[in-house]
């Protein structure tokens, strides 16, 4: 049995290697930047983000579109201190929404056994196999982006890691970067409504005292001491 165990544990990993959808390079390099705990699976863009906790020796989904015959395995990211040790551990997966898709059903397998996902409390009861899929429910609508909502009032957005504290600064607040907090409406998407007068107002995000441009908005200027900002004209 322990000889079999490996060649089973390989022949998994083929599969999903065979099975697996391309993630673009870079897209999956910043997804991978942002992961910094475990929760509920999300949509970012084009794909879908899992995770899994690293106390088994192998983490996997099924999921319903290829019919539950692929095992996309997770992969492992080691949190280090700075003299290297491991201070924690998860794992994840990166998954590409397929086409024409609204809501993707799948199931976990962890060291061989088939479950729901624990991380995900949206699922729905499968009557074939007598059992329940965990789902996540993908949106289609465009991503939003910083703009003028209504006559005077602007949201802006801001995209990054889960769990920031991300504030907000402009001419409007004399560049005081601690009057406007931004709202993590869903995992890594941070809001604020702001009411503004009519003409251009220049802002950032800020990290900390870090600023940071809005990189959804093409819109730019630079400031007398030759910082770059973001500008949004309202009507």
């Amino acid at each position: 049995m322990r000889r079999f165990f490996p060649l089973v544990l390989a022949l998994l990993l083929i599969r999903t290697q065979t099975g697996a959808q391309t993630v673009d390079t870079y897209d999956r390099d910043v997804i991978i930047s942002e992961i910094n705990s475990l929760g509920a699976p999300y949509v970012r863009g084009d794909y879908i983000v899992f995770t899994a906790r690293a106390d088994r020796r192998h983490v996997g989904a099924a999921f319903d579109f290829e019919g539950f015959r692929v095992i996309h395995t997770y992969e492992r990211i080691d949190t280090r201190d700075i003299d290297g040790k491991v201070i924690s551990s998860l794992y994840f997966l990166v998954m590409k929404i397929p086409d024409n898709t609204d809501t993707l059903a799948y199931r976990v397998i962890t060291d061989g056994l088939w479950s729901a996902d624990p991380l995900n409390p949206d699922g729905i009861w499968d009557a074939d196999s007598s059992s329940t899929l965990s789902i996540v429910r993908v949106r289609r609508d465009p991503l939003p982006v910083t703009r003028e909502i209504q006559k005077g009032l602007v949201r802006f957005v801001f995209r990054g890691r889960r769990g920031q504290k991300i504030q907000l600064s402009g001419t409007f607040t004399n560049w005081d970067p601690f009057i406007y907090e931004m709202r993590e409406t869903s995992p890594g998407l941070y809001e604020c409504d702001v009411r503004l007068l009519p003409g251009a107002h220049y802002y950032n995000f800020y990290t900390g005292l870090t600023p940071v441009v809005d990189a959804e908005n093409p819109a730019r200027a630079y400031t007398p001491d030759g910082r770059i900002v973001s500008m949004i004209q309202v009507h």
